[in-house]
């Protein structure tokens, strides 16, 4: 599960070639990633953006653009997709936690328009409160 070639600046990366999951989702030819995005503070305990993770981490990306399973599934992928790439139960853990905290804004970047058709589970309305009187 080594991706193939790929060409990039210092933080974007382009697929040159697709990339086949274990369980058989192909990121496409062309797909842009930035890698796992790994605060400075934590790159010590997890290491940079691009380790032994990074398919799994290119894998999460394109799941969380293009997928209609739900965040918690798409998550739980990327915990396999690190054990099938070889990483150790405490980083794939700690990634796994950090995404699960961290990575409800990215979710809902890509997912915002699908709220409403209830793919992702997500389409609950908003409720408003109002005074008691």
């Amino acid at each position: 599960m080594i991706p193939g070639p790929m060409v990039g600046g210092e933080r974007t990366y382009d697929l040159l070639e697709e990339l086949v999951m274990p369980d058989g989702w192909i990121v496409r030819t062309g797909f842009r990633t930035d890698g796992a995005s790994i605060p400075k503070p934590a790159q010590p305990i997890i290491g940079a953006h691009d380790g032994p993770f990074f398919p799994a981490a290119i894998g999460h990306d394109d799941r969380y653009q293009r997928s209609q399973q739900t965040r918690r599934e798409v998550d739980l992928l990327f915990l396999s997709d690190m054990r099938a790439c070889g990483v150790g139960f405490f980083r794939r853990h700690a990634m796994y936690r950090a995404v699960r905290i961290g990575a409800g804004p990215a979710w809902r970047k890509y997912h915002r328009g699908m709220e409403q058709g209830g793919i992702t589970g997500f389409g609950r309305k908003r409720r408003r409160w109002r005074k008691r009187r």
